[in-house]
């Protein structure tokens, strides 16, 4: 037997003995009537044997003949925490490494072979065979003389020289038609999970799902069945998925979850140029919708904890990458010529309702899962759902809204209550989307929608704007009490936006007068808002609003002074240093009343 379990086994039992003792001394110290007097010498005896173990250390003990022995862990190492790279290179990476070189010699030999015309097709064929078998053999046989690491590789490699045999036959040789290489290619990838399930290695499935994903690249005629290659793609991944749940293999998940994309994005990429391209692409955009169902059910069943998966971010990540390949798969362009005769909503429904009915469902849909995990309170539940549908209402309303004014007021309005849902919920993610659908219709307002006239969209949409900001400075303030930072910034974020609204009204009202006029009635505009400011923090009591109220007014005395001075005539000049001055000494009036 190894040494090395040998000394496991010894102390173990060196363990046991010694645990076997204590609890022997305590039946005797109870049969004695001397309980309490044995009871704790006797319990931390215990305890030290168990914390000599757990820590490292070696533990004495006494051989039949009488002879103290001592037995360290076999869990420690010589160095605590150092890694035997030795053991990592050798017996972990060179296996791994080396049989793809090895595969790659056999398929080099057999070119060579071929060209010389030393062997036949079938020869060549029934060599492959034999030599997978040959790898399954001394996998087997390194596996039982405890080599597991090497014996683990010869068997993947063994599969993969089996998929590897059964293309040549079909594709170079021309021996079986495609539908007996599918079925033979199937065969040998049930068979590699059954190695990897009977000897319980991850390494052996992971490699398998590898050549189980390249299997339809190698029948001929792929490349005209998109739907049954995204089919096939679909269902492996599905395989994989409750092999992985079942056996516990995080890796193995994680592995064939990526892998799907990879290969379908590369089975598109080589018929980007097809004349069926929007076929191919609404194929695999299916395969990715199904794909994500088949995430989110095993999430929110509870099927992942044996592989300790942390559902919240695995299915808003599957949703995000399958609503790429939804935005590419289910819309479809149209020829110029159809283009002419269709109304643009007839264009729209011709070309993206697919798309619409994705977002649509899925708004619909994981808001209801949130509405459910809040009634059985469960956390993560409801706040995959409540983000995914945000963000679901989000993308749709930029599918179905054109104007950008409407886009922007529906943004504005629902980023806010998506950041209330968020602290309401405390739920991190939602917020930030909310954060993220309120920056778009701040950016959309403030970009697109100067005012010209006073009573228009563009006027509405700034109202809106305003009434969201002053509301998210109440939840700000409510929220974070404490982080003066923050509840400061966002008050300056409100001072700036009314600033920029001011300025515009007051702009589209005193367009046509001169420019003195015009510097000189914004200047008392923005003085004006600045005693509001003061006036309002003193009724109020809030010292933050009268110190932002008198950094602005003395602002406007800066404007005033650098830009109004090189443009207006003599008199707005005097107009404006007599106003502004008086409003000065009287807003200083007010902090003498307040005191």
């Amino acid at each position: 037997m190894d040494p090395k379990r040998m000394e496991q086994l010894e102390q173990r039992i060196a363990v046991l003995e010694k645990e076997m003792n204590v609890l022997k001394a305590q039946v005797e110290s109870v049969l004695q009537g001397g309980q309490e007097a044995q009871k704790v010498p006797r319990t931390q005896e215990r305890k030290e044997i168990i914390a000599s173990e757990k820590k490292g250390k070696a533990i004495q003990f006494k051989t039949r003949e009488g002879q103290e022995k001592a037995v360290s862990p076999s869990v420690q190492q010589k160095e605590s925490g150092s890694i035997d790279w030795e053991h990592v290179i050798g017996r972990v990476w060179l296996p791994r490494i080396f049989i793809f070189v090895l595969l790659l010699g056999l398929v080099w030999g057999f070119t060579i072979a071929a060209a010389m015309g030393i062997l036949t097709e079938p020869v060549r064929i029934l060599m492959g065979f034999a030599g997978s078998g040959l790898l399954v053999w001394l996998g087997e046989k390194q596996i039982k003389k405890q080599r597991e690491s090497l014996g683990k590789v010869l068997l993947s490699g063994a599969i993969s020289l089996l998929i590897l045999t059964t293309f040549a036959m079909h594709v170079l040789y021309d021996m079986v038609p495609g539908v007996a290489a599918f079925i033979l290619n199937v065969g040998w990838i049930v068979l590699g999970l059954q190695l990897a399930k009977r000897h319980k290695s991850e390494v052996i499935a992971i490699l398998t799902a590898f050549a189980g994903y390249l299997v339809p690249f190698l029948i001929e005629g792929h490349e005209e069945a998109a739907a049954l290659f995204t089919a096939y793609e679909t269902c492996f991944y599905t395989l994989l998925l409750l092999f992985a749940v079942k056996q516990g293999y995080k890796r193995l998940f994680y592995t064939a979850s990526v892998l799907w994309h990879v290969v379908v994005m590369l089975y598109v990429a080589t018929l980007l140029w097809s004349t069926d391209i929007d076929k191919i692409m609404l194929s695999a955009a299916f395969g990715a919708v199904i794909q994500h169902i088949l995430i989110g059910y095993f999430g929110f069943k509870g099927k992942f904890q044996k592989i300790k998966v942390k559902v919240l971010p695995l299915v808003f990540t599957s949703f995000a990458i399958t609503t790429l390949w939804a935005f590419e798969g289910f819309q479809f362009d149209l020829s110029y010529d159809g283009l002419e005769t269709l109304t643009p909503f007839q264009v729209h429904v011709k070309t993206a309702v697919l798309l619409d009915l994705y977002l649509l469902v899925s708004a619909g849909g994981y808001g209801f899962l949130a509405y459910k995990g809040l009634k059985k309170q469960e956390h993560q539940q409801t706040a995959v759902g409540l983000a995914i549908s945000t963000l679901s209402a989000a993308l749709l309303v930029y599918q179905l809204v054109d104007d950008d004014a409407f886009r922007a007021i529906i943004y504005l309005i629902k980023g806010t209550l998506a950041i209330y849902l968020g602290y309401r919920f405390k739920t991190t993610l939602q917020k930030y989307i909310g954060w993220v659908v309120y920056a778009i219709g701040v950016f959309t307002t403030m970009a697109y929608q100067e005012i010209r006239e006073i009573l228009s969209l563009e006027t509405l949409c700034w109202f809106v704007l305003i009434s969201s900001l002053y509301v998210l400075y109440r939840l700000v303030n409510h929220h974070h009490a404490t982080r003066k930072v923050l509840r400061d910034f966002m008050l300056g974020v409100n001072v700036l936006t009314h600033l920029i609204f001011l300025s515009s009204i007051t702009g589209v009202i005193i367009e046509n007068w001169s420019i003195s006029m015009q510097m000189m009635t914004l200047s008392f505009a923005w003085a004006l808002y600045a005693v509001a400011g003061v006036v309002f923090g003193v009724v109020k009591g809030k010292k933050n609003i009268r110190l932002v109220g008198m950094i602005l007014l003395l602002l406007t005395l800066c404007k005033i002074v650098l830009v109004d001075l090189q443009f207006v005539t003599i008199i707005v000049r005097t107009v404006l240093f007599i106003g502004l001055g008086t409003i000065g000494l009287l807003v200083s009036r007010l902090f003498y009343v307040k005191k």
